[in-house]
């Protein structure tokens, strides 16, 4: 058999398990349970992992838990070295000379927040990947990317399409998630090392038969230009969807109920004993940082109350097309050929099929 034979023999028999494995991870799928998106594309379901990726696994499980161990060791015997460091200078350099205490001390500070932040990274790692190897299966997503600008609003996408991983147009992007540690396995045919983590959200489906009416008169003045607009109910899973949203929104900031307390605090000392300017430049600090935060949480609970009064209208902005066979001016030039919006808040809902990418992205916080 010729080499060329042989190559194609292998590329047929790669296309036949990826087929196979993705047509059981499709059959594996419910069409009435919640959608799950990663970089904008659509779950289609589970497979199990082949050989080849279990072992993949454990050669990079084996290399985390030891590097684990280490970083731990580490954060354990750094106070003690560090003592036993700055005493041994001192009776090197004299019981009255400061270098050998501010040496020891300067390592201490200086390595200590590394070793903590190592051993955390490699804990992130290594219990998921743990959870993942026993658990055995791999979430398989399945889709294609939009060449249009909206699909940058999710991270995952911006970053896979800037380095090459996923392309945009018509070409079918598969995905292979873990579902513990949520690092990226699989990619379009080949296994790659874990060490990209992405984000998988879940969302609402739409409801399979949803009804389109005509908006009322009044809307259809307001709007002027209604061709292809309709309005259609939202699903009770659509609502489960927004109301999470809006608890998220709403949620107590803490970050700002802390950043206000160090602010009545240094305030307080600074009524009390007078300001320094060392004391200047710190409470300037917590000042800009209290207002990015405070104003971050104010956009955020203005949009809750939009979402809240969207859901009270009970009802979605459909646009499609009159007449996908006829040119028309009527959206042309848009990115998208069918979308649905909320009328209150004006936020995207649905964008060609896919949830729009706030509704992924928002559950990042």
């Amino acid at each position: 058999m010729s080499p060329s034979a042989r190559a194609a023999g292998a590329a047929a028999c790669k296309t036949e398990r990826m087929d196979s494995l993705h047509g059981h991870a499709r059959a594996s799928q419910s069409p009435d349970q919640d959608m799950r998106w990663c970089a904008g594309l659509p779950g289609v379901g589970q497979a199990p992992l082949s050989p080849a990726q279990r072992s993949l696994l454990q050669r990079v499980y084996s290399g985390a838990r030891w590097r684990l161990v280490a970083y731990a060791l580490v954060v354990l015997v750094l106070l003690p070295t560090s003592l036993a460091t700055g005493y041994a200078l001192r009776l090197a350099f004299g019981p009255h000379n400061w270098v050998p205490l501010a040496f020891s001390m300067a390592v201490f500070f200086f390595a200590l927040p590394l070793a903590v932040a190592k051993t955390l990274v490699h804990a992130k790692l290594t219990w998921p990947l743990r959870r993942d190897i026993s658990a055995g299966t791999l979430q398989l997503f399945e889709g294609t990317i939009a060449d249009a600008h909206y699909e940058d609003e999710d991270p995952d996408v911006f970053a896979l399409v800037s380095v090459g991983t996923l392309v945009r147009g018509g070409q079918m992007q598969r995905l292979g998630v873990l579902p513990n540690s949520a690092r990226l396995l699989h990619v379009n045919g080949r296994d790659v090392l874990p060490e990209r983590r992405l984000h998988v959200a879940t969302t609402a489906t739409t409801p399979t038969h949803a009804l389109r009416y005509s908006l009322p008169p009044d809307v259809k003045q307001a709007f002027g230009v209604t061709h292809g607009l309709k309005r259609r109910r939202f699903g009770k899973g659509e609502r489960t969807e927004l109301n999470g949203h809006i608890a998220r929104l709403t949620a107590l900031p803490w970050t700002l109920v802390v950043l206000t307390g160090f602010m009545a605090i240094t305030i307080s000392m600074w009524v009390v004993k007078g300001v320094s300017s060392y004391e200047q430049v710190l409470g300037f600090g917590w000042v800009v940082a209290w207002f990015i935060v405070a104003a971050r949480h104010v956009r955020s609970y203005l949009l809750a109350r939009r979402l809240e009064d969207d859901l009270d209208v009970g009802w979605l902005l459909s646009w499609e097309p009159p007449d996908t066979s006829a040119q028309s001016d009527v959206g042309a030039g848009l990115p998208f050929s069918c979308a649905e919006v909320l009328p209150v808040s004006q936020m995207d809902w649905m964008i060609d099929g896919k949830p729009a990418p706030w509704r992924r992205v928002i559950q990042r916080a």
